[in-house]
């Protein structure tokens, strides 16, 4: 089930990243992967040929990742190691992707120097009154966001009134907030946007600007309701202890796909209606502004949009030329990885280490690192084995591929703390005064090891 899960993010990711920069090779109006060429030049023999060269870079490169993407399948039963994996493949792709693309983009820039291929003035065009009084025009009320945040406030509500404080589950459900509070902020600031001149025609500007807030800002709602549903529904499989089951995998494809979708969608229906009108509109003025774009990435500090349309692929990007914009994106970037590493590292003793069971006096130990369940042997009522774990809900724990731990509702027991090697039966049932402990070893003989002496433990300490 990993193994599927984690294949089919990554090709969801490689597949993302490789339509982005290929939709760059694709004239968007006058800009070709990024430079900003006159119409007559986008023709020319020699931009054609990088163009291709770089359609052919771009696919060899997303075929080697791709293979990269098999080491995957012989480590899934080491959920941490995949994950340390995955993280290191995600930054080798977004590294060589963009190397890739400033690099012909580049010999594009050159070419267009060379040739003296200038766009119009080379300075910011202002739009008239007329114009911007409408870059606050929205087809939404931001109310609409009302449904994602009470999304969201389920799990919420769920653990307050709960008493629960299992550490995923509460960080699963404020990722459900953070999202809707994230796609509420970008909104906003789509409303903040300064309206853009795309030509001398004061009616296509206006058209164009109120298609692109329009459709943007749908989009920022959709992907705040699916990121809140997805949170939600990840919740209650943790919760129902059932990660392993089809239905996430299901889960996560159809979000992955249904954000996708949406973000192709807006983008898509923003490009054809800015090619439609500008092709019938007279009088085009295109901003020259290549020297503030460097491999896809846009630095102007004298922009005071924090947010403006990427030129390559679809959606919005960061200026980092704002104070303070280079820390939110490399201290996002980082704070993601330094996310999944501190996860793996946490959840590798329980990939690579066994249980282990110490009785030191009154007391019995069964533990990995990180990870231990202890308990009184004056408190044991009873011992037994059972050959199939019951089914149980997590209220508290975590688990790699091979184990679980932590503290769970098991049906017909209750409340009980658990140790266990998922796969390995049998399992110790431990009765407690206040409760269980369900342990067991990574072999069937351990297993028997470990229950031999704590039944010896219990009745030396009630003699």
């Amino acid at each position: 089930m990993l193994v599927g899960i984690m294949i089919f993010t990554t090709l969801t990711i490689l597949l993302s990243v490789y339509i982005s920069f290929r939709t760059g090779a694709k004239p968007n109006g006058n800009i070709l992967m990024g430079v900003s060429l006159p119409q007559e030049a986008l023709s020319d023999e020699t931009v054609l040929n990088i163009t291709k060269k770089f359609k052919t870079m771009n696919l060899l490169t997303t075929l080697i990742l791709m293979v990269l993407i098999l080491p995957i399948i012989p480590a899934a039963r080491y959920s941490s190691l995949v994950m340390l994996y995955m993280t290191l493949w995600c930054m080798i792709l977004f590294y060589i992707s963009s190397k890739v693309f400033a690099r012909y983009s580049e010999k594009l820039a050159e070419i267009k120097q060379k040739n003296e291929w200038w766009v119009g003035e080379r300075t910011v065009v202002s739009i008239d009154t007329e114009v911007s009084r409408l870059k606050d025009t929205f087809p939404i009320s931001q109310q609409w966001f009302i449904l994602p945040v009470c999304i969201a406030a389920v799990p919420i509500a769920v653990l307050s009134f709960g008493g629960s404080w299992d550490v995923f589950s509460w960080s699963v459900s404020l990722i459900g907030v953070s999202n809707a509070i994230v796609s509420f902020l970008i909104f906003h600031a789509f409303r903040r946007l300064k309206t853009v001149a795309y030509c001398e025609n004061t009616e296509v500007n206006m058209a164009l600007n109120r298609v692109f807030k329009r459709e943007w800002s749908k989009c920022c709602l959709h992907i705040g309701i699916i990121g809140t549903l997805s949170m939600t529904m990840m919740f209650w499989l943790w919760t129902q202890n059932v990660e392993n089951s089809v239905i996430v995998t299901i889960g996560i494809l159809l979000s992955g796909v249904c954000v996708i979708a949406c973000i192709l969608i807006a983008g898509t229906k923003v490009q054809s209606e800015r090619t439609r009108l500008l092709r019938v509109s007279a009088g085009e003025i295109f901003v020259d502004a290549d020297k503030y774009w460097q491999g896809g990435s846009y630095n102007n500090p004298h922009d005071n949009n924090w947010m403006v349309e990427k030129r390559v692929g679809m959606g919005m990007t960061i200026n980092e030329g704002k104070k303070g914009a280079k820390a939110v994106v490399y201290g996002s970037i980082g704070l993601a990885a330094f996310l999944f590493i501190a996860i793996a590292v946490y959840t590798l003793p329980m990939d690579v280490s066994n249980v282990s069971l110490v009785i030191n006096g009154d007391t019995a130990s069964f533990s990995v690192p990180f990870h231990s369940q202890s308990f009184l042997l004056g408190d044991v009522v009873g011992v037994s084995k059972i050959d199939e774990f019951p089914r149980s809900t997590r209220t508290f724990g975590t688990g790699a591929a091979r184990m679980s731990s932590g503290r769970f509702q098991v049906s017909g027991y209750g409340a009980s703390r658990v140790l266990v090697h998922r796969n390995t039966p049998p399992f110790i049932v431990i009765d407690l005064v206040d409760g269980w402990v369900f342990a067991n070893g990574h072999t069937a003989e351990q297993t028997e090891i470990f229950y031999n002496a704590i039944r010896e433990a219990v009745v030396n300490k009630h003699e």
